[in-house]
């Protein structure tokens, strides 16, 4: 079996090394100005009205604020739920003191269970978004629209009277355009 040597020159090497340079950038170079080349312009028309899209942005925004609302209203829910859920465990507590924690857990569970309520029922009255805000003692009806009649706030209101234990001086309505 013959072996077979090769001896490598540096100056091979480097010659080597220096023509595969310059053909990979004569390649980039090549490439670069044939992306460069002007191109055919093309012309597209697009038949999409501008205000239809300033529309589409401002409803977007209008139900932000619908959103969030309820998010922060269910962060805030959220946040006493895990305190009164903290004391109704703590056996350190009296029993006084964890039998009013978990009637607070009920009160908040119903509370959110009338405001998911009438919000869908203020919007089956065709409103498009609504948020309802309950306490104790008062209701906060916020309505998505520009404005609201005298008629439109009292069909709120009763409805709000008919699903909640409260007086009609205590329910709030706002509209929010």
């Amino acid at each position: 079996m013959k072996m077979v040597y090769y001896v490598f020159e540096p100056k091979k090497i480097l010659r080597a090394g220096l023509i595969v340079v310059l053909l990979l950038a004569g390649c980039w170079l090549s490439l670069k100005f044939y992306l460069m080349r002007e191109q055919p312009q093309v012309n597209v028309e697009v038949d999409v009205k501008q205000t239809e899209n300033t529309h589409l942005v401002n409803d977007v925004k209008k139900q932000e604020f619908f959103v969030d609302c309820r998010l922060t209203r269910d962060r805030i829910r959220s946040q006493q739920m895990e305190v009164l859920r903290e004391i109704a465990a703590n056996t350190a507590s009296s029993n006084e003191t964890r039998d009013q924690a978990q009637q607070g857990l009920m009160r908040l569970t119903e509370r959110s269970t009338l405001e998911a309520e009438l919000e869908k029922l203020v919007m089956a009255l065709g409103f498009k978004d609504a948020v309802v805000l309950l306490q104790d003692t008062a209701a906060n009806v916020i309505i998505q629209q520009d404005s609201l009649t005298e008629s439109e706030k009292d069909q709120v209101r009763e409805l709000v009277l008919r699903v909640t234990d409260l007086q009609a001086d205590d329910v709030f309505i706002t509209s929010k355009p």
